[in-house]
């Protein structure tokens, strides 16, 4: 039998394998370490020593923060119930039918319905909400879901507080929603739907389709301001919320002082930072903290080093760096409300540069300095100016570039906001972020966010707890540890401050200091320096020529105004202007008379063009002109709607050295008349500019720019002229001079200011307790609508005060009838919309009465600008109702005045209420009368006669944004 016999190995093949064996099991080990390695570097990032690894450490506890709001309740029923009242009574006082949100933090606020309770989807749910009449005439809020016809089951199931059985509408699938929305309406009287600023367009256009005969229009602004303005109970969570979000940061890095806070617990998550960990650990552990205190939905942003210069982030997870700034910006909500912290801070054991330290004390500046700017009554606007004024004044506004804040609430971000450009207004109750920053791309990134609410005492008061407001002094973090109440953390500011000095400051490289730039309201058109003379104290002195100083004094005109001493020296050298004059200064004549001058010099025909946005206003300025060229036989004609425009056209032929029009019918004569035409004008006028150049007249004044020759000299001249470049720009100036004798929204010192504060439905009686009282002088009364302007000229003469109308719906005729029987005395009360406020020269107006607040402040100004003109005194007294309170701080604010209260006797009010009453009955219906006149077959020739629509002006009283369009006329049948 042959047996197979194994090969013999030799010694040497042996010590082969050997060798392959030991070097496979080193091979063997040195993986498995470099695993080992690999799996501590992800439990525990890189070491913190580089010359050594440590274990993995545990998730730090914050179980301890679950009770810091546990004592906090969320919104009652009982506040919910008052919010719909609320709601209620200020869409009966609005004449508004119904308010439709959706699911969503404005029908959360007034029915606890918000978008997490029900989604949104293609099938609407919406809440409604109508001012209901009970059986004593009290407004109660009258609550409808409509809700698909499925769904009406899950739709009782919300927890929605009411007053009453709450209504459901159900649509089923194959009938329009919004058709169901509109009949579930129990009365549309107002014939107005306001829908919230977050429903989706669909079902605005569905709304729209289902009403077609009624107005559906965003919220206006006395609603918005319901959810907007806090109360206690809502400031009470989001104070809680805030500070916990102060603690967590506390206990995780930035561990400044914190209440509730105990030291064992800050040490152990302050053991768990080092300089080597990721920005995702970071964020990791912020957010896991932020849930563990109960808060919903938490998130933060986590930026270190050079990425914090990227407001939102890089994308990269980038390691901390012994030089590196640490940002962190978290949120997360408690009862629905929000939160919003962020901070830049340094690690103990940090070197962080000394420029960097700077740029964090220059950013923790502006956060004060735009804290104390922000109390009630304050614009918006002006706390972001306080901020960036700081920036600039360090020559590093270039890297503040977003806004200052927000407003927050049931929202992170909502309105309003705390930005340039702004009018809105700070009042109490309001809460906002308030968050500068620096960010230098490629180097460094500095942001600090506090929120905080406006107390009933004006001031700003901080939600997180450790930042305080006393007596304008700012106590709040520092880039540092600061020594806690414990003492356990002894590094101060100051020591850490001084060996960052150690970092060579040079090598930093942060971008030089940008040169100072002034401001648009600083800068200069032209660096040629003004050639006033030193002591123009006459005319004469101003180098106008005989004929022009035969005519002022004439017309009594002995010394020249502070407008026309700045304006005339420009002029006459050829300047385009723009003047800036409180109201009554002789702004006219400051452009009336270089023109005059210039036409002396060179006569011709169509010389110049004046606009003007009112027709009373256009005749007022050709009367200057006639008046002041009467010795050189200057020709001028007045062209505006509402007259014959055949007449028109004759004058236009004959050449006329001025032409003074509207800009509407200019247009038409310009498009129509035959020969007519401005290509040879020299000088172009826009007085009231800041009118003439908003977007309302926009596309008619661009029209005539185009026609008229580039080659000409251009004024603008007005009480309040707009700063914005783009609109300067279409006037299409050639190197202007801007002059500016006041304030650019101002009135002059010799007007005293006042105001009543008096219930909506005693508007009437209170108005006539001033015309009675004031019995003995002439009086402007100022409206919105055409409607009021009359029925309060009918109320007034029933009642025996000598008062006429003046609007945009009288004929021409009687517009200008209307204004000669008041400047010559036969009537002391002109009852007016705002065609009168701009620019007219009205002697001895001894006060001016604002029966309705205007919208824009600087209308306010144009309209008191009708008294104490020419340095004669006047008074304004102004009526202000509960929904008038924002609009009358407003105007406060833009003047810098605070209007004094109106003494009134009650009795005297009281007596006075039954006889008003009654005129009131009778002013309806003689306006019922006048109505259906205009119904009658010469309604046709009435509105040809009055001329008030087919000519393209704008009547400030008639049209509130865009000019009117001209409407074709249906062809007639045969």
């Amino acid at each position: 039998m042959n047996e197979k016999t194994l090969p013999v190995v030799s010694p040497a093949h042996d010590s082969r394998i050997n060798k392959h064996a030991h070097r496979s099991s080193r091979l063997i080990v040195v993986c498995i370490v470099i695993q080992v390695a690999i799996l501590v570097y992800r439990l525990t990032g890189p070491p913190k020593s580089f010359s050594r690894i440590l274990p993995a450490q545990s998730e730090p506890d914050f179980s301890h923060l679950a009770d810091h709001c546990a004592h906090v309740s969320p919104i009652t029923a009982s506040s919910f119930l008052d919010r719909q009242q609320s709601l209620a009574q200020t869409l009966h006082a609005l004449n508004i039918s119904a308010y439709v949100a959706e699911p969503g933090p404005s029908a959360g606020y007034f029915a606890n319905l918000s978008s997490s309770q029900w989604g949104l989807s293609e099938r609407p749910l919406l809440l409604i909400v109508s001012p209901k009449a009970d059986a004593e005439d009290n407004i109660r809020a009258q609550v409808s879901i409509l809700t698909p016809a499925f769904e009406v089951t899950r739709a009782k199931l919300l927890s929605i507080p009411t007053p009453s059985d709450i209504e459901y509408v159900s649509w089923p699938e194959d009938v329009d929603p919004f058709s169901t929305a509109v009949s579930a309406i129990s009365s549309l009287s107002g014939n107005t739907i306001v829908v919230d600023g977050m429903v989706r367009s669909f079902i605005s256009d569905g709304l729209k389709k289902a009403a077609p005969n009624s107005r559906i229009a965003l919220a206006p602004v006395e609603i918005r301001r319901l959810r907007e303005r806090k109360s206690e109970q809502e400031l009470e969570i989001m104070k809680c919320v805030n500070e916990v979000r102060r603690i967590l940061v506390c206990h995780g890095l930035f561990m400044i002082v914190c209440d509730k806070v105990t030291v064992l617990a800050i040490r152990a998550v302050r053991e768990n930072m080092y300089i080597g960990m990721r920005e995702s650990e970071a964020r990791r552990m912020i957010v896991g903290a932020l849930g563990a205190a109960g808060l919903r939905d938490p998130s933060a942003l986590t930026l270190f080093g050079e990425n914090a210069a990227l407001p939102h982030g890089s994308g990269t997870d980038r390691i901390l760096g012994p030089h590196d700034f640490v940002l962190i910006d978290c949120d997360g909500s408690l009862h629905g409300y929000q939160s919003d912290v962020t901070r830049t801070f340094a690690l103990p054991g940090s070197s962080i540069h000394a420029a960097h330290l700077r740029l964090w004390h220059l950013v923790h500046s502006a956060q004060a300095n735009a804290l104390r700017a922000a109390r009630n009554g304050t614009m918006t606007a002006d706390v972001d100016r306080a901020a960036r004024d700081t920036f600039a004044a360090q020559s590093y506004a270039q890297y503040f570039t977003h806004r200052l804040g927000h407003g927050i609430g049931l929202e992170v971000h909502e309105s309003p906001y705390l930005r340039g450009g702004s009018d809105d207004l700070i009042l109490t109750g309001h809460t906002f972020s308030d968050e500068p920053g620096i960010y230098i791309e490629g180097q460094v990134g500095v942001r600090l966010e506090d929120c905080f609410y406006v107390h009933e005492d004006g001031n700003a008061v901080l939600l997180t707890a450790g930042n305080v407001l006393f007596n304008n002094q700012y106590s709040g973090p520092t880039p540092y540890l600061i020594e806690n109440r414990g003492k356990e953390i002894l590094t101060s500011v100051e020591s850490l401050s001084r060996s960052s000095q150690s970092v060579c400051t040079l090598a930093v490289g942060l971008p030089s200091p940008a040169p100072s730039m002034p401001s648009p309201e600083e800068a200069t058109t032209s660096d040629a320096p003004a050639p006033v003379p030193a002591a123009a104290t006459d005319f004469r002195s101003l180098g106008l020529i005989d004929p022009l100083l035969e005519a002022l004094e004439q017309l009594n005109f002995k010394h020249p105004t502070d407008i026309q001493v700045e304006a005339l020296p420009h002029a006459l050298q050829g300047r385009d202007i723009i003047g800036v004059a409180s109201t009554g200064s002789g702004k006219t004549a400051a452009f009336a008379l270089p023109i005059l001058q210039k036409l002396w010099e060179e006569p011709k025909g169509l010389f110049a063009c004046v606009l003007a946005p009112t027709r009373e206003l256009a005749y007022q300025i050709s009367q200057q002109f006639e008046g002041l060229g009467s010795a050189m036989g200057v020709r001028c004609v007045t062209i505006v709607g509402g007259l014959d425009m055949m007449a028109q056209s004759v004058a236009l032929a004959k050449r006329p050295h001025i032409v003074v029009a509207t800009p509407g019918r200019l247009i038409d004569h310009l498009e129509n008349t035959k020969g007519f035409s401005l290509r040879g004008l020299k000088f172009l006028v826009l007085d009231e500019a800041d009118r003439l150049l908003d977007m309302d007249f926009g596309p008619i004044i661009d029209k005539i720019l185009k026609i008229i020759p580039k080659e000409r000299t251009t004024y603008l001249f007005s009480a309040t002229m707009t700063t914005k470049v783009a609109k300067l720009q279409r006037a299409s100036l050639s190197n202007p001079v801007r002059v500016e004798v006041s304030e650019k929204y101002s009135t002059v010192s010799t007007l005293l200011q006042y105001y009543l504060f008096i219930p909506l439905v005693q508007k009437d009686v209170h108005l006539i307790y001033l015309a009675n009282t004031l019995a003995q002088n002439s009086i402007i009364i100022f409206t919105r609508t055409v409607h009021d302007a009359q029925r309060l000229s009918i109320i007034l003469r029933t009642l025996g005060f000598p008062a006429v109308p003046l609007h945009g719906q009288l004929s021409q005729s009687a517009r200008l009838g209307a204004l000669g029987k008041f400047k010559s005395g036969g009537r002391k009360i002109l009852v007016a919309t705002d065609v009168a406020s701009r620019g007219l020269d009205i002697p001895h107006v001894d006060v001016v009465i604002n029966y309705d607040i205007p919208t824009h402040s600087k209308d306010y100004i144009h309209r008191v600008g009708r008294t104490a003109r020419a340095g004669r005194s006047g008074k304004s007294v102004t009526l202000v109702t509960q929904y008038d309170v924002e609009l009358i701080q407003r105007i406060e604010t833009t003047i810098g005045k605070k209007m004094e209260l109106w003494p009134t006797d009650a009795e005297e009010i009281a007596l006075l209420r039954e006889r008003v009453d009654e005129a009131s009955r009778v002013a309806i219906n003689e306006l019922k009368e006048q109505a259906g006149m205009k119904k009658s077959v010469h309604g046709r020739k009435r509105r040809k006669e009055e001329g008030g629509g087919d000519d393209r002006d704008r009547d400030d009283d008639t049209v509130e944004a865009g000019m009117p369009s001209r409407k074709k006329r249906p062809k007639m049948r045969r």
